[in-house]
């Protein structure tokens, strides 16, 4: 993880993706009780066959500056509920190969299953469990944002810049 990219090398090659920047920028204090402050952010790299196994955390956005990863997703209260099925602290592609069929069977109509390509930026709400599999040596960047909630306690319409969508 990198502290900062305010005065550093990477400064001038990284921007938050367009999307992201809007709605937060629209929605101050939409997220909540965020691990990563504003500026902080996740660098990460990997040969294929690395990733995470299952795991949930609050909502974050991941931008995938090289190679492919291969992600599973599944709404809240299906991974916090099933304790007796496999998700475990194994190395990831353990986990696809042996976990993910039991969940399948399981939850089959609940996962969300696809490949992220490279300049892609894949957002996780928060609560959602996911796995991720690099199926080449992948670079990027991640941020966990937070809890969201909507501001004023309902939603609200944001007009996002053309440029965003």
């Amino acid at each position: 993880m990198f502290n900062t990219l305010e005065g550093s090398p990477m400064e001038a090659d990284f921007e938050v993706p367009a999307l992201i920047r809007a709605v937060t920028d629209e929605m101050p204090g939409a997220f909540t009780a965020c691990i990563h402050p504003r500026g902080k952010f996740e660098f990460f790299f990997g040969p294929a066959g690395s990733g995470a196994h299952l795991h949930f955390h609050p909502a974050a956005w991941n931008g995938l500056v090289h190679g492919r990863k291969r992600w599973v997703i599944m709404p809240p209260g299906k991974f916090q509920d099933n304790a007796e099925l496999p998700s475990g602290k194994v190395v990831a592609l353990e986990w696809f190969q042996k976990s993910l069929p039991i969940w399948r069977e399981k939850f089959g109509e609940h996962l969300m299953e696809f490949v992220q390509e490279e300049g892609e930026v894949v957002y996780v709400p928060d609560g959602y469990g996911h796995a991720v599999l690099n199926l080449e040596p992948s670079i990027g960047v991640s941020k966990q944002m937070g809890i969201f909630s909507w501001p004023d306690g309902g939603p609200v319409s944001v007009l996002l810049p053309q440029s965003a969508v």
